[in-house]
């Protein structure tokens, strides 16, 4: 028994020794160490557990956590993940350039992409796709079909679909090439104001040739007096393009982005080396609360060279600048190295802790649920600041920054209700849109041809279509009287909305919509505050 005491108490010995070496070690030795402990953790696991052991599964369930406890940007993609991710930020798809949507198991095509193999044999919105490849598309979600459309380079791709009303099914045989599509999600002019409308939902590779083309499209015909750029849930993208976009707008050596690095092989200050071609061109930039990264970039730009105005809602707060590394077997991870600030020095990196805000028993007591949630949102905007950073723009204008970007206009959202949000969330709208379509699409397209704002001008959803659509609904079990009549005039837009939206694509639909559009319709009013600033 006595043997038995010493050889415990020898082993933990041995225990405290090795945990103080571990702590002791330096980068690479503590690094080889940690190794070392994970794969004898899986080995024994595997060999040992109750159960079998997916190793692939928890090992990256384990690298997720190990980067989570970083910092909320650096972050772990498997390699399915990442493939869509750099298809999106990249814009560029190996495909046949159809969009889709699916609408009560009907595979439905929402856009074709400009010279695309679709747009070449014709395909068009609207059009339904019965089967793919030989297979039929009914009953397909969204991921797999866009799978099964989207292939190898060079390879064959069979698509039979029926367009209207019509009984004919057509069938192409395309040959899928990498197809770009472009970083302007819509756009429309404002002949009235002398307005360009771009909204914009990613940076990808290419958007300052996006955002190039659309412009200079507009100038050859029109003359821009404004440019409303709508970045509204736009996540970010690429550093260089966003620098290209704003650079378009500046004189030469003007600083763009100023970064704080450990390691200078990850600095990434931007500075203008020409002058923009649109210098003077008025700019207003709308955001939300999803805006990040590289659209505070934008933001920030506006307001610290004075070129117009930033109107909507507090942006998301993500200053920091991720490096990218991808391993053998397709996955990758995105890693913190650096936080960027301003021209002006603001930093745009919102401080999240201390964020969930609670009041007082005593406070409450004096409150109804309304007013606590108002002041919780209220604190939220300064990130847990109790204090205001303020800074200047270069013609001296003041800037307040919470973290994010303070809008110089704050707009507040537009309420909805329930039954609207879940009309158009499930896609009840649409389905009546496409509908309606297959009797009346080549009337309308007959009679409007490519001029959705006329449409839009002239044509009305009547209450005879507003009850077709009550009776689609009430087959869904969804439905209330009182929210319809609150939000009937928005819901009979937003028919009219989707109606276009699938005769004339995206395009069409946001210029509807910004009939009712609260943040949209302040930018209008701010035109002229805008040039003042932009003088």
């Amino acid at each position: 028994m006595k043997r038995k005491k010493v050889l415990i108490y020898i082993l933990l010995v041995l225990i405290n020794i090795l945990d103080i070496d571990a702590q002791t070690l330096n980068y690479e030795e503590q690094i080889k160490f940690q190794t070392t402990k994970f794969q004898d953790l899986l080995k024994l696991a595997t060999a040992n557990y109750l159960d079998s052991v997916n190793v692939a599964k928890i090992s990256e369930k384990a690298f997720s956590a190990l980067l989570k406890e970083l910092d909320p940007q650096s972050i772990y993609y498997n390699a399915e993940t990442y493939k869509s991710l750099k298809q999106q930020n990249t814009g560029t798809i190996v495909g046949v350039g159809i969009n889709i949507v699916v609408v009560r198991d009907t595979v439905f095509v929402f856009s074709v992409l400009p010279n695309s193999p679709a747009d070449s044999a014709g395909i068009e919105a609207g059009d339904k796709i019965l089967f793919i490849n030989g297979k039929s598309a009914v009953g397909l979600n969204e991921s797999t079909a866009i799978n099964n459309l989207n292939g190898e380079i060079n390879s064959k791709l069979s698509i039979i679909s029926k367009r209207g009303n019509s009984n004919t099914l057509f069938e192409n045989i395309l040959i899928r090439q990498s197809v770009n599509q472009s970083s302007i999600f819509a756009k429309f002019y404002l002949k009235a104001t002398k307005t360009l409308y771009l909204k914009s939902n990613v940076f990808s590779t290419h958007s300052d040739l996006d955002f190039k083309y659309e412009i200079d499209k507009i100038t050859k015909e029109y003359k821009i007096d404004n440019l409303v750029i709508d970045i509204r849930s736009n996540p970010g993208g690429y550093l260089d393009q966003i620098s290209n976009i704003i650079g378009m707008f500046l004189e030469k050596d003007k600083v763009i982005i100023k970064s704080k690095v450990t390691n200078q092989n990850f600095n990434v200050n931007r500075v203008t080396t020409k002058n923009g071609e649109y210098i003077g061109m008025p700019l207003i930039v709308i955001v939300d609360s999803e805006t990040a990264s590289a659209g505070e970039i934008l933001s920030a730009n506006v307001q610290d060279y004075d070129l117009g105005l930033v109107i909507g809602q507090n942006t998301f707060g993500k200053g920091s600048v991720q490096n990218w590394w991808e391993f053998n077997d397709g996955s990758a991870f995105r890693l913190t190295v650096a936080e960027y600030l301003t021209s002006s020095g603001r930093p745009i990196e919102k401080n999240r802790q201390g964020s969930d805000f609670a009041l007082s028993d005593e406070t409450k007591l004096g409150l109804d649920e309304k007013s606590q949630n108002e002041i919780k949102n209220a604190l939220s905007l300064t990130g847990g600041k109790t204090k205001a950073d303020i800074f200047k723009s270069k013609k001296g204008r003041v800037i307040i920054s919470f973290g994010g970007v303070l809008p110089d206009k704050i707009t507040p959202l537009d309420t909805l209700t329930l039954l609207s949000q879940v009309l158009n969330n499930n896609r009840t709208i649409q389905e009546f849109a496409y509908a309606w379509l297959d009797i009346n699409q080549s009337k309308i397209k007959e009679k409007y041809k490519n001029d959705f704002q006329k449409f839009a001008y002239d044509f009305r959803i009547s209450d005879e279509q507003l009850e077709e659509l009550h009776q689609i609904s009430l087959k869904k079990n969804v439905w209330n009287d009182q929210m319809f009549l609150t939000d009937k005039e928005y819901i009979r837009l937003l028919l009219l909305a989707r109606i276009a939206e699938a005769i004339w694509n995206q395009d069409a639909y946001y210029y509807i919509m910004s009939k009712i559009d609260s943040v949209f319709k302040k930018a209008i009013e701010s035109i002229n505050e805008a040039k003042e600033i932009a003088k």
